[in-house]
């Protein structure tokens, strides 16, 4: 069974190599590696080529432009050939068995997606480890299981990749493994947590995802239950009764309200605000 490991890498230059070689140096036999480079503005590119002629086997995909990680993502995973794919940000790593163990569990089981557990890692040198259960859960479960979870990011499991091809992974910029994962485990079957940690997620205060400003998160953050909503509208719309999406979206456009947008604090994300607006009118 080939696992596909999808790295993303935008101004990591300082971590990419610990990244990436952890990648490299997976126990599991049949492993490839496709890092994409995100037009980066730091020395991420020429520690890439340093990489790429230590491990020839790496593949690397270079973007023209700067497209965030949802559309890097969904570039690389494009080139996947794996049979699963696992995603790792260009400033984490895993450990050397974290593949054989969700792999192996993969295996046993038939799963379509298989979590493990992460090691958060602050910048002020706290540690938090967060891990599962050993179980199996199907049906509604997989869904109801997901939003009672602490770490709700995609990175941490391991999926069918023929699942990807009735989920594209999201192309927008911020909040956007949520709608994903959420699709995701509502196409699958079996879904499988094995125990212990293995992911090493590096809490940068300086990333997009922590330095978002109240009128950005509440927009991406309204744009990611319309999405579900949408989802849910056409594929099972007993989701809708199931979960108080009316509640989530009317708190999130209080909290845009409160942010009293502007020209210029819309400007930036005028396609999503459009979007936005076509839902609500809808």
């Amino acid at each position: 069974m080939k696992v596909s490991i999808v790295i993303t890498a935008y101004n990591v230059g300082h971590t990419l190599r610990k990244a990436v070689e952890s990648a490299v140096w997976q126990t599991w036999d049949d492993v490839e590696v496709i890092v994409v480079e995100d037009k980066s503005t730091d020395g991420t590119r020429d520690v890439l080529f340093e990489l790429a002629e230590k491990y020839p086997d790496v593949t690397v995909l270079l973007c023209s432009r700067n497209v965030g990680a949802g559309l890097a993502r969904r570039r690389g995973i494009s080139y996947a050939t794996g049979d699963y794919v696992l995603l790792l940000d260009g400033d984490d790593w895993i450990e050397p068995d974290y593949v054989e163990r969700l792999a192996r569990k993969a295996m046993e089981e038939d799963a379509d997606i298989v979590t493990g557990g992460v090691t958060m890692h602050g910048g002020d040198g706290r540690v938090c480890e967060m891990s599962y259960a050993e179980r199996t859960v199907e049906g509604d479960a997989k869904i109801a299981d997901y939003f009672m979870q602490t770490t709700m990011f995609l990175n941490n499991r391991l999926v069918r990749r023929s699942l990807y091809g009735k989920v594209p992974y999201s192309d927008r910029r911020y909040i956007e493994d949520v709608p994903t994962c959420v699709k995701l485990l509502w196409w699958a079957g079996l879904v499988c947590f094995v125990g212990g940690q293995g992911y090493h997620y590096m809490y940068n205060a300086g990333s997009l995802t922590h330095t978002a400003d109240a009128f950005k998160t509440a927009l991406f953050k309204t744009l990611c239950i319309a999405d579900l909503v949408r989802f849910f509208a056409e594929y099972d719309p007993r989701w809708l009764d199931a979960y108080p999406w009316e509640e989530a979206y009317r708190y999130g456009l209080e909290q845009l309200a409160q942010c009293n947008p502007t020209d210029d604090m819309v400007a930036p994300y005028r396609k999503e605000w459009e979007e936005l607006k076509q839902f609500a009118e809808s």
